[in-house]
């Protein structure tokens, strides 16, 4: 380690993105939350479809994965993402043939508010870690309603009105297969909409990921 990086790591010690515990080493987990984050992904995707994810999601308790969605909120930390694109590298390690990843976009209003758009970071993290290209196919519409707010039937159709596609995305996509990704999921129709105008483009296959799904 250089002088540098010793007075750095003096200062602003690594620690554990879920329990904040201080690290010996840079890393994104502490061993607890580490062996705890394995438990949460045990068990899922046992059957592979074209929507994977890595954990599930409660909102009554306490867990890694839901500690890291949530600081992905409001956190560009490069730890974090790096950590989650190596995470979701396992979920299609198996077949990476595709020509573009391409994220769900944040609203306009979180993204100003926050400074983060989480699962663009995802895409883009992804993307070097697999060395496909980010594609920012998907646009999100200033004034559509904000869907933590409505019912499964409105969540969908308010996911159709919400995005469309890029201008400049439309040729590129023809005949092409692509990775959509988000952060995190709860009816999927956030997913299925921005699916549905990836194809409506010409996309000839479309493979949904994210880290978490809400159970």
């Amino acid at each position: 380690m250089s002088l540098l990086n010793k007075i750095i790591a003096a200062f602003f010690p690594p620690y554990c993105l879920c329990c904040k515990a201080l690290l010996s080493q840079e890393r994104a987990l502490c061993d607890s939350c580490g062996e705890k984050w394995r438990e949460e992904c045990s068990g899922v995707n046992s059957n592979k479809s074209e929507f994977l994810y890595l954990a599930p999601y409660s909102n009554k308790k306490r867990s890694v994965a839901k500690s890291l969605i949530l600081l992905s909120k409001s956190s560009n930390d490069k730890r974090l993402y790096n950590f989650l694109a190596d995470e979701l590298f396992l979920l299609i390690a198996d077949n990476i043939n595709y020509n573009y990843i391409i994220n769900i976009p944040r609203r306009p209003s979180a993204v100003r508010k926050t400074g983060v758009d989480q699962a663009k970071l995802l895409a883009q993290a992804l993307s070097r870690k697999i060395n496909i290209k980010y594609l920012p196919a998907l646009k999100h519409k200033e004034f559509s309603r904000e869907q933590k707010f409505l019912s499964a039937e409105q969540r969908s159709e308010n996911a159709i009105s919400s995005y469309r596609i890029s201008r400049r995305a439309e040729s590129r996509l023809a005949a092409k297969s692509v990775i959509l990704i988000d952060d995190v999921t709860t009816t999927g129709s956030t997913l299925s909409a921005g699916e549905r105008l990836l194809y409506a483009a010409g996309a000839a296959g479309v493979i949904k990921i994210t880290v978490a799904k809400a159970e």
